[in-house]
């Protein structure tokens, strides 16, 4: 079994080593990781669709509910039932035949993003569109008819805005930095990766220390590898075996 095992290796892997080969191929490392930043700034600055996000707020007053809201889950289940009020279908219809913007349902459900901060009544209506106008005015619109349906269909006094929708000025996404950072970062880790996995599958032997290490076998000498005498002509060297070859004839 021990010389079954010595005949058939396992690679073993060596930290310094695996060090050695990244250093010794950092060049393909800094292409890989400049060339997937590179791609990932361009793509982020040119084919991905810009968005603005407009927000907006509003609080909501419930005499007959004080109490309860002492309760914290019952205040959350409220919260949610507010939330669902915000996103329902009669909502958002109503909300885009008022603006008269060309949208669907579905289309500005997944533009609006919904918050509560924790222990209050005031909810955060976010949506998101790539022109800041369209969204400015969907957000307003939204809390509009959200605030006068949870009027009808809930027991509550008022529906107040804390914060009407606000006309950005500055895109929420995408963040070009961030995807530069994202893609150099997957280019180096996906480069050294692939150098790793190269340099482990590769089962030859190399040196006398892969002889010891992995047959576990001691090597007596070495013979040195010499160049032909056309390969050294041409790279300008002075053949090994020039003057013997010139004295025979």
């Amino acid at each position: 079994m021990e010389m079954q095992d010595q005949q058939n290796p396992g690679k073993e892997i060596n930290i310094s080593e695996l060090f050695r080969l990244l250093w010794h191929n950092a060049w393909i490392i800094a292409i890989a990781t400049g060339v997937l930043g590179i791609a990932a700034f361009f793509y982020s600055s040119f084919v991905i669709t810009t968005q603005y996000t407009s927000t907006t707020s509003m609080y909501v007053m419930s005499s007959s509910q004080s109490l309860t809201y002492q309760d914290t889950q019952l205040s959350m289940q409220i919260m949610r039932d507010y939330k669902e009020i915000v996103t329902s279908r009669s909502v958002l219809e109503e909300a885009i035949e008022r603006t008269g913007i060309e949208t669907t349902v579905e289309a500005l459900k997944k533009k609006i993003k919904l918050s509560n901060t924790e222990n209050t009544r005031v909810i955060t209506i976010s949506v998101q569109d790539p022109s800041p106008v369209v969204a400015q005015q969907l957000a307003e619109m939204v809390r509009t008819v959200s605030a006068e349906k949870i009027r009808q269909i809930l027991d509550v006094d008022a529906v107040n805005t804390v914060d009407k929708a606000n006309l950005p000025d500055k895109k929420s996404s995408p963040s070009i930095s961030r995807w530069t950072l994202t893609g150099a970062l997957i280019g180096f880790m996906l480069s050294a990766l692939i150098l790793i996995i190269l340099h482990l599958a590769n089962t030859t032997i190399k040196s006398s220390e892969d002889v010891e290490r992995y047959l576990g076998l001691s090597t007596l000498a070495t013979i040195p590898v010499h160049e032909s005498a056309e390969n050294a002509a041409s790279k300008g060297k002075k053949p090994l075996f020039g003057k013997l070859r010139k004295a025979k004839r």
